[in-house]
């Protein structure tokens, strides 16, 4: 993982990933890519899109935090990009362009700010996106490292594909995982198939050397006792898929994922089926 990109519309949320992405940066010895799409608004903005020239204050800003953060670590590479467009089109477009391995972004969640285009957009960049997508609230006071990370297990068919991503990650942080085994049925069918996912996980977490512990657990509150399970055991990052399937089996893909995304008092790793 060499390349990072944050989205940016210079709201606090906005800062607050790009300060978490840097974390990461610092770990995976990465290039952090920034990119502005226009058009931007919203009262906690620090672009006045009022003034007719967005873009040039935009830059100006894009600098101040060049200087700030290479200053305070010259380890720390940092690059912008200025686009126009729709706001989850054109990050998808730059991330694949400079082959990001990991897009950040900040959600506002269910607090009422949707019109800011970080939080609108958070889901859109998540479903779109080329690679996995890290979303993360304003709230979420992290460290200097990723120590602990939750990867749910359900009975989907691509349950487990989000282990490789995350043991990447692991082994960048020297992170232990919790793999959290979810039965949302009492069928045995089902029950094999989310052991199945487990043992697949399990696995490549032993080749790879990652310290992991597993619980199992039957629930049918997906994102509640998913989020308290997170808070309850201070996990820094919870790794989802988010592939959208038909089957009802799939329990932790489309509604589900968005929930998370939204309500998860932790970051989210987002991972679809073809960036695992």
């Amino acid at each position: 993982m060499k390349s990072l990109l944050v989205a940016i519309d210079f709201s606090k949320n906005a800062i607050h990933a790009l300060e978490y992405a840097l974390v990461y940066a610092k770990h995976l010895n990465a290039r952090v890519y920034m990119i502005w799409v226009d058009n931007v608004s919203g009262p906690d903005l620090v672009v006045d899109s009022q003034d007719g020239a967005p873009r040039h204050e935009s830059r100006e800003l894009f600098k101040e935090i060049l200087d700030g953060y290479e200053k305070h670590s010259p380890v720390i590479k940092l690059d912008y990009k200025l686009s126009k467009g729709k706001v989850y089109e054109e990050i998808s477009k730059y991330a694949g362009k400079i082959k990001a391995d990991l897009i950040f972004t900040g959600t506002h969640g269910v607090t009422g700010f949707e019109e800011y285009w970080i939080g609108s957009n958070a889901y859109r960049i998540v479903t779109h996106a080329p690679c996995p997508v890290v979303t993360l609230r304003q709230d979420f006071k992290f460290g200097k490292s990723v120590k602990k990370i939750l990867m749910p297990i359900d009975s989907s068919s691509q349950s487990s594909n989000k282990v490789f991503t995350t043991a990447e990650i692991a082994t960048a942080f020297n992170s232990e995982v919790q793999i959290l085994a979810l039965h949302t049925s009492s069928l045995g069918s089902l029950k094999k198939q989310v052991d199945r996912h487990l043992k697949t996980a399990a696995d490549h977490l032993d080749k790879s050397g990652i310290k992991y512990a597993v619980k199992e657990v039957s629930t049918k509150n997906l994102t509640p006792d998913t989020c308290d399970f997170a808070t309850k055991n201070r996990i820094d990052l919870v790794a989802i898929m988010t592939e959208q399937e038909t089957t009802q089996a799939n329990v932790f893909l489309g509604t589900f994922a968005r929930q998370l995304v939204n309500n998860c008092p932790v970051p989210v790793m987002s991972v679809r089926m073809s960036t695992g």
